[in-house]
């Protein structure tokens, strides 16, 4: 009879919202966010396992950027064992909640062939959407692809327009400006205005809404530019 009230008593504690004996509240998102930070503290200092448990905590908790930092710890085997399989799991998930890095290291996976059959045509899909999130690498890569032909109908036009979102002044990536400077060779003037306006009004429409987050995300989760 004892047991039978206890065991009521917990299950209304877990109904109203606070946690019975033995039961521990899931973490917030203020919780999850702090996680993530506490993951890049320590990855920061070299200690990849304990930024693995703490990206961990942050993912079961529905943190995207701590599913993508899980992700990419699993695709390398930093802190934990090499599991390609679960790392583009969990950066598939990552994407799905709108973490604008998570296509770019997807479409590097498909690429490369890493973990995944090499699939150009997969990795322009990742790529595009990326740079439609404002990441200008996934967008310098995306360019490269239309440039050559490779995974897509070959567009030099298009090529130059995504490459130009990332050798914009405010950003000067340098894979990007190199990748103009091999696109622009073949262009005829008409085809250069064409493409000048064309990478404008993707930098309007990609770049400009997600350059706060971007650059706050980007300080974060990437030592420097690639």
């Amino acid at each position: 009879m004892i047991t039978s009230l206890l065991a009521t008593a917990a299950l209304c504690l877990v109904l109203l919202g606070h946690p019975g004996p033995g039961w521990a509240k899931p973490p917030q998102p203020d919780d999850a966010r702090r996680l993530v930070e506490d993951g890049l503290a320590a990855s920061s200092r070299g200690d990849s396992r304990t930024a693995f448990r703490a990206f961990e905590k942050a993912d079961r908790a529905g943190d995207p950027e701590g599913s993508y930092l899980l992700g990419l710890q699993y695709m390398t085997g930093d802190g934990v064992a090499r599991d390609t399989a679960k790392g583009l799991s969990l950066l598939r998930k990552a994407s799905k909640k709108g973490n604008p890095f998570a296509p770019y290291a997807l479409g590097g996976a498909y690429f490369y062939g890493s973990g995944v059959k090499r699939d150009l045509a997969e990795a322009a899909r990742w790529y595009e959407t990326g740079a439609r999130r404002g990441d200008y690498r996934a967008g310098h890569m995306l360019g490269r692809l239309y440039s050559q032909g490779l995974g897509v109908e070959q567009d030099p036009i298009r090529g130059f327009a995504w490459c130009s979102t990332g050798a914009h002044a405010s950003i000067a990536h340098t894979g990007s400006l190199e990748c103009l400077i091999a696109v622009v060779e073949g262009l005829t003037p008409d085809q250069l205005r064409e493409a000048e306006a064309l990478g404008a009004d993707y930098y309007m429409r990609h770049i400009v809404p997600n350059v706060g987050t971007v650059d706050i995300l980007s300080g974060r989760t990437r030592p420097g530019r690639r």
